[in-house]
């Protein structure tokens, strides 16, 4: 399960922004989770965030008994206009290959 606030997000350039979601799974069926952001480019699919000169992505991760909790945080540090869009987060099962996405989250730079 991937969860996070839905609500558009709004900001000036230069100005800092976190995003954070956070996905829940149990170990046993899962095993490790790969948890990403992305940015829906049109006509394509989600495409992963990697650039770490736009962005920093860090994890936390909470075990509790069978279960984890993997909380994945985006922050841009000067957002520019090109930083507006819908992003999205995705976890993915390394055991049984399967995935959930979040909602969107629509972000708008100006």
């Amino acid at each position: 399960r991937v969860r996070y606030p839905r609500d558009p997000i709004r900001r000036s350039e230069r100005q800092s922004l976190t995003l954070k979601c956070t996905a829940e799974y149990e170990e046993d069926a899962c095993g490790n989770v790969w948890v990403s952001w992305c940015l829906t480019v049109p006509a394509k699919q989600c495409e992963t965030l990697t650039d770490p000169d736009r962005y920093v992505i860090h994890i936390n991760e909470t075990i509790n008994i069978g279960r984890r909790q993997q909380d994945a945080f985006i922050t841009f540090n000067q957002l520019t206009l090109n930083d507006s869009g819908i992003y999205q987060c995705e976890a993915k099962c390394q055991r049984s290959k399967t995935s959930a996405m979040g909602h969107v989250i629509n972000v708008t730079v100006t």
